[in-house]
């Protein structure tokens, strides 16, 4: 492959994508690869009827859940349903180690602890409680060039091809949707890492 990086489309409201995330961890059996994230949102932009509201039922929740607790996750509905503007903001100041922890975190804040990320100082403090630097996430909040690069993101899902979030690139090839460990584990090992 000539572009072998890593490329994750993805929104931290969506359950699916916390727990591709974690997978991708398993899928990777601690080799180093160059990564991409782009927090593309939990809708397409053209969309507005779907914005900021519960977009599954409460039975689709529960079978969420029942997948999550088979990975030894802990995902329920979130309290809030918000944009993902404040947390994807961070995305371009974290790096390595740094940056697993900053994502994990931030989906371990919406689906375990029910935290309003409207607000920026919720998560800083529970990020700084689960023992996350937040020195990147505070610098990313203070450089607006963080958050015209988030609205960038947001139309990739046109001019990208992004039909469905979580999606997988490397190069021309693509895994999306309802991600399971041997399919992705597949893809990975596929690809040049």
């Amino acid at each position: 492959m000539s572009d072998n990086v890593l490329k994750l489309y993805f929104d931290f409201y969506c359950p699916y994508c916390y727990m591709a995330w974690e997978l991708l961890f398993k899928a990777l059996k601690n080799r180093d690869i160059p990564m991409q994230l782009h927090g593309i949102g939990l809708n397409p932009p053209g969309n507005p009827l779907m914005h900021n509201r519960g977009i599954w039922s409460d039975q689709r929740w529960e079978q969420i859940k029942k997948q999550s607790e088979k990975l030894g996750l802990f995902v329920r509905k979130p309290q809030f349903m918000e944009n993902s503007i404040i947390p994807t903001r961070g995305l371009s100041k974290y790096r390595g180690l740094g940056l697993r922890e900053y994502v994990s975190g931030v989906f371990k804040a919406i689906f375990r602890e029910g935290i309003d990320l409207a607000k920026s100082h919720s998560l800083i403090d529970f990020l700084q409680s689960d023992g996350v630097d937040v020195k990147p996430l505070n610098e990313a909040l203070s450089d607006p060039a963080t958050l015209e690069k988030v609205k960038e993101d947001t139309l990739l899902w046109g001019h990208d091809r992004i039909r469905m979030i979580p999606t997988f690139q490397v190069g021309d090839e693509r895994y999306a949707g309802l991600v399971d460990e041997r399919g992705l584990d597949n893809f990975i090992n596929l690809m040049v890492f």
